[in-house]
């Protein structure tokens, strides 16, 4: 069974969520979709805070990180708000890579361009 390896981009509520889900249901996502979800690197505002929940995840507050990363594959924003949100889906699909979003102020504002 293969790996996709992805990356958040947020730590907080949601984005703490979204590790805890994969977390727990690792084995599940695998048998259902065929393929483990690795947490590569979760961008966020402070690299330095203490984050018990990432459990050894790369952190970075540098976004380039994340685009340069070839084996990342997928990028999933779980920031909020309009910026900068919408570039770093923008940039991210301009990359290659698939963008993943729940983000309701940037699909309402921007659709035609992230479409």
């Amino acid at each position: 069974m293969h790996t996709i390896k992805i990356a958040l981009l947020g730590a907080g509520t949601v984005g703490s969520g979204v590790i805890q889900a994969l977390s727990m249901n690792a084995d599940i996502i695998a048998g259902r979709s065929g393929a483990y979800i690795e947490i590569k690197k979760i961008l966020v505002r402070d690299a330095k805070k203490q984050r018990p929940e990432v459990n050894g995840i790369l952190l970075t507050d540098n976004f380039d990180e994340i685009l340069d990363d070839e084996e990342i594959s997928i990028v999933v924003e779980v920031m909020g708000g309009l910026s900068p949100a919408r570039d770093y889906m923008l940039r991210s699909m301009a990359a290659g890579k698939h963008v993943v979003t729940a983000n309701k102020d940037v699909i309402a504002q921007h659709l035609s361009e992230l479409y």
